[in-house]
This record gives C-alpha cells, structure tokens and sequence, in this order.
C-alpha cells in the first residue's frame, strides 16, 4: 500500500486515511514481541540494524556488524513509537511525504518526509524490513 502527498489537502487526507487503516492492522497483528530491520537514508551511517523488542519495548539493537548497542538508544525506536513519529510529521503539512505499508501487517516499509522543499538535506528517509513477530 502506498501513499502519497504534496502540499494538496485531498492527497494528505487520503496520506491520513492510509495511515489510520494501517496503524489498525499493525495493532491488529503485532503482539509486542517482535524484530526487524531498520535503515536510514541520509548523509550518516544508512547500514541497517536489527531492532529486538518485547513487551513493546526495545530490549536490543545490531549494527551491521553484529555488535550490540547500548540501550537506551534515542536514535532507535519501536514500530509503535515510527508510527508515532508518523502521525506528528503528518501534522505538520509537510511539503512531500511518501509511505508505502506493509500490506499484509500494515507497519510503515519505506518512510520519506520533506519537511519544507526550499530547504536542503532536513528531509527524513528511511525503510523497515523482515519484520517477524513469533506467532
């Protein structure tokens, strides 16, 4: 499912809407436990991490070199907290946002806002993948 947006109010409604219906069927699906992989887009470090969360809570992240982090990391957070992030970006009518969701548990797979389009390198990008929850 993707959804898009640029400055017009019918195509962020729709960005909502979409939001809304896959924020439900996230919290449909997920039941706290889960692991996925997360990569930034931007001018910093863009290799992926392997995120482990239980009880809705971050209780390990990987780099890519299989290293641990230390927690708690602000950099990092749950699916539940980037659906967080998502609703207060879309409230700020940014100039460009793009999602795409999962269509099958609704969490967000490919993540680009543009806050303002006159200005260069604040934008957000990034995408989750090989999300498993144990069933």
């Amino acid at each position: 499912i993707f959804a898009s947006v640029s400055c017009k109010k019918d195509t962020a409604d729709q960005l909502q809407i979409e939001f809304n219906k896959n924020y439900k069927k996230w919290q449909n699906s997920n039941k706290g436990d889960y692991t996925f992989k997360r990569t930034l887009s931007c001018f910093c470090d863009i290799a992926p991490h392997v995120i482990g969360v239980a009880n809705n809570k971050i209780v390990a992240i990987t780099n890519s070199k299989g290293e641990l982090l230390p927690l708690p990391n602000p950099s990092f957070g749950t699916i539940d907290e980037e659906f967080e992030f998502l609703k207060t970006a879309l409230s700020k009518n940014p100039s460009k946002a793009s999602i795409t969701y999962n269509s099958r548990l609704g969490y967000p797979e490919s993540v680009y806002i543009d806050y303002w389009s006159e200005v260069s390198d604040e934008e957000t990008s990034y995408s989750i993948q090989d999300v498993k929850i144990p069933f």
